[in-house]
């Protein structure tokens, strides 16, 4: 399947291009970090821990840890990606 449209319209509709996808699935590091560069603010937003306190006061915190570890699982997956070729 060809992708339409060039990088501005593609990453406005969320979808990475598909060489980028197959270049990082192979190993190539620029690729790879292209792709982490991507879903930079998703995997951002994913390590963010919301705490509600019994008097209602609401906590927010950013969980380094778990960002890494969300990160290091991106990388697994990408690399573990199944692709049509």
């Amino acid at each position: 399947m060809r992708m339409k449209g060039n990088k501005k319209q593609q990453r406005r509709h969320g979808v990475p291009e598909g060489r980028i996808v197959i270049s990082a699935r192979s190993g190539d590091a620029d690729s790879l970090l292209s792709l982490l560069e991507f879903y930079k603010g998703y995997i951002s937003s994913l390590s963010v821990i919301r705490y509600r306190f019994a008097d209602g006061e609401e906590k927010v915190f950013y969980d380094e840890e778990l960002h890494g570890n969300m990160i290091q699982k991106f990388i697994e997956a990408t690399l573990k990606f199944k692709t049509g070729k």
